[in-house]
């Protein structure tokens, strides 16, 4: 068979399959999530975490091997799932500050754990210092939130949770 036929056949092939296959719903939960931040992001940004995504399938489809991904795009990612999750009693914010994009691209010593830094009011998790000691002398690097402006450290919005649940 010729390449005109071959093409032929997967034109008409292609014509024929109409249906579309069925998405996992939790795969479709986090496509609309990964849509929905990414266009939240400032175009540089933006263009970095699609820069990378083509990387990471790219490197896999030539080697096989995982892709060691940025900071950024882990947080990124990280918020996705979250996202696609069920909800939780007090979810986390859905967002990436631009300023906490800047501090995850330049500086090589932040990391963000859940609740090590995070916003007391809007319970937004912030990148600190990487840390080997007590979780709770963990240093922030952002004082104030960048999304509401409310205090920020070791599991600030638990603590306030908890005194608010003893006022009660």
């Amino acid at each position: 068979m010729g390449l005109e036929q071959r093409v032929e056949r997967l034109e008409q092939l292609a014509a024929e399959s109409t249906e579309e296959p069925e998405i996992d719903p939790w795969w479709q939960a986090y496509y609309d999530a990964f849509d929905a931040l990414l266009r939240t992001l400032s175009a540089e940004h933006a263009g970095l975490i699609i820069a990378e995504e083509e990387a990471k399938f790219a490197h896999y489809e030539r080697t096989g091997e995982l892709y060691r991904t940025s900071k950024l795009y882990d947080r990124f990612h990280s918020l996705c799932i979250a996202q696609a999750q069920p909800q939780e009693r007090h979810p986390r914010p859905f967002a990436l500050p631009p300023a906490v994009c800047d501090v995850l691209i330049e500086d090589p010593e932040a990391e963000v754990m859940q609740g090590w830094s995070e916003c007391e009011d809007c319970r937004l998790s912030l990148p600190h210092k990487k840390w080997a000691g007590p979780p709770h002398k963990v240093e922030s690097i952002f004082d104030t939130c960048p999304l509401c402006g409310g205090r920020v450290g070791y599991y600030f919005f638990s603590i306030k949770e908890q005194q608010r649940s003893r006022v009660m």
